[in-house]
């Protein structure tokens, strides 16, 4: 059945096919196995989205020619969840098994922890914008089969009588063990070999009681068993004395023999005629080489001999710490916010600098390696910062939207309209829009590396939301379009500013202290920020209930799931009458 859809398989150009192969058939069958065949993420990409093309019970797209039995060995078709099950060390293929030991806390797939308000059921979706549950709490132990079950993930119940489909079990495609080899038949096995009668109890005792005996006539083996063990003895005994007698009658006889031979005048004059220099004389006239006549190179002194030593190593410490960066991969380095940084980075980063203060960049294929490691490294910072400013700009979804963010400090006194309480709702805005700032800032960043194009459509959605629910823009930092398609924003540092005397506008950087000529043009268009308002639109009730709305495309409000921060509107359709 594999060989039907093994061209789904598409990692031949990526070398990660015998990487996957030597996974599937070594690696996933213990700990011991997976230390030495291991897969990276970057391999499990390919393989799980195989898995997905195989198992995903209602496809968009369905493929024909995908035999009926891949439907039914619970494949990992969701990508990002089977990405984790394959590469995490140690290697676990089930580890729903181990609930979280905490109450109300929800694990997610790329390692993040969220806490579960069980009295508001929306709670329960706080692992959507993280690739989907990875393990239910433990006052909810049992994570259900049905990958679409609750919301589009898998179910957390208490009891596994409570799940529709049943409790999720591993694929066998993962598992690490099958059971034939605990001695355990397998569902065919037990329909092909499985034996029936119409007999009870009772009449088949009578049956097998009426059958024949049969007696056997013992062998001739059976007759001499009991003789066979003192003859074997016997035996032995004789053929040891023999095997001793002969030792000795040898011995006795040669003794003066080798006597004479290794320790007496014979061994000395033996040893005097086979000396080199008496017996190999070279004779006749030698070809002459003038390498073998050449002066020999000078000796190198103790410190050239220690420098060279550390030359080598240093090249193939470069050698190493690049092999061990390039087995975890080129994307995904990070899996969540606050990650400490990997242990391969820190070995790199020293390699390459030991080659570079060395000047040993040029030698060999250093050159090559150094240029990778830098690009990864690159990939990992760019990685890091810009998870840890998504997760830092994340919360201000919940007050972005809001007109009024700060509380008087006496009860039923004047503050929205008073001079200080618009500083402080100034002053509150103006951190809201410097970590839209830094989040544009690392997108700009992160989009000059290979990072995860995931990493980056999550920030930049992210970026996208803050802007579009901010009630008011920053004058200062809006411009026209160059090319007339309404508000840009400008790149981090430049403002815009309006001459006082003319009432011409020009830029200046806020960081450097200096100022554009009046009437230049913006910045180039590739700098500039989009303003997208389509998020801050009302989501429709009546889809956030049922996912499904009577008016269709006809409905004015957005057809999405409700995040925390978005406004819920009813759909109301007027007839033309």
């Amino acid at each position: 059945k594999e060989s039907s859809t093994m061209h789904l398989l598409n990692a031949g150009t990526s070398g990660c096919e015998e990487k996957i192969i030597a996974f599937l058939l070594l690696g996933r069958r213990g700990m011991e196995l997976n230390s030495n065949w291991p897969l990276n993420d970057y391999c499990a990409r390919f393989l799980c989205d195989y898995f997905a093309i195989l198992g995903e019970p209602d496809p968009a797209y369905p493929i024909e020619g995908i035999p009926a039995t891949c439907k039914r060995i619970e494949l990992p078709w969701k990508v990002y969840n089977c990405v984790a099950l394959a590469s995490r060390h140690p290697y676990n293929p089930k580890p729903w098994a181990d609930p979280v030991p905490i109450d109300n806390m929800l694990e997610c797939t790329d390692g993040t922890q969220h806490l579960v308000d069980i009295q508001h059921v929306d709670t329960w979706g706080a692992c959507d914008p993280h690739n989907g549950r990875f393990r239910c709490p433990q006052n909810y132990p049992i994570m259900c089969k049905d990958a679409r079950g609750c919301s589009g993930d898998y179910c957390c119940k208490q009891t596994a009588e409570e799940c529709e489909g049943g409790e999720r079990v591993p694929s066998v495609m993962l598992d690490l063990e099958l059971s034939e080899w605990l001695g355990r038949p397998t569902p065919s096995m037990i329909a092909k070999y499985a034996t029936t009668t119409t007999l009870d109890r009772f009449e088949a005792f009578e049956a097998f009681a009426r059958l024949a005996t049969t007696t056997y006539v013992p062998s001739a083996a059976l007759a001499i068993a009991d003789e066979m063990n003192f003859v074997v003895m016997m035996v032995g005994v004789g053929g040891a004395v023999l095997v001793c007698f002969s030792c000795y009658g040898m011995g006795f006889i040669n003794v003066k023999i080798v006597r004479k031979v290794l320790m007496g005048p014979a061994r000395v004059l033996s040893i005097y005629h086979s000396d080199p220099v008496s017996v190999f004389v070279p004779t006749g006239n030698l070809p002459r080489d003038k390498n073998r006549e050449a002066p020999l190179p000078p000796m190198k002194t103790k410190a050239e001999l220690e420098e060279e030593r550390r030359d080598t190593e240093a090249c193939a410490s470069l050698q190493d710490a690049w092999t061990a960066a390039a087995f975890r991969g080129f994307r995904h380095l990070v899996r969540f916010a606050g990650q400490p940084e990997p242990p391969e980075a820190g070995r790199l980063r020293s390699a390459v600098a030991t080659v570079k203060s060395r000047g040993l960049q040029d030698r060999n294929n250093n050159a090559g390696i150094v240029e990778s490691a830098e690009k990864w490294l690159g990939i990992l910072q760019a990685e890091m910062l810009l998870l840890n400013v998504t997760e830092e700009a994340r919360p201000d979804l919940r007050w972005t939207a809001q007109t009024r963010n700060t509380q008087a400090p006496l009860t039923d006194a004047p503050w929205h309209a008073t001079t200080m309480g618009r500083v402080a709702e100034g002053e509150v805005r103006k951190e809201g829009w410097r970590h839209i700032e830094e989040l544009k800032s690392a997108i700009q960043e992160a989009g000059q590396h290979e990072i995860s194009e995931v990493i980056l459509y999550q920030a930049r959605q992210l970026l996208t939301e803050l802007i579009a629910r901010t009630p008011e823009l920053p004058a200062d930092r809006c411009v026209l379009d160059p090319e007339g398609e309404g508000i840009k924003l400008l790149p981090k540092g430049q403002n815009r500013a309006v001459w006082q005397l003319s009432g011409d506008a020009y830029t200046y950087d806020s960081t450097a202290y200096t100022a554009g000529n009046i009437g230049e043009d913006s910045p180039p268009r590739e700098m500039l920020g989009d303003v997208n308002t389509d998020e801050s639109r009302p989501v429709c009730a009546e889809w956030a209930r049922s996912a499904r709305c009577k008016a269709g495309r006809n409905c004015p409000w957005r057809h999405v799931r409700p995040k925390a921060g978005d406004t819920i509107r009813e759909c109301i359709i007027f007839d033309d009458d």
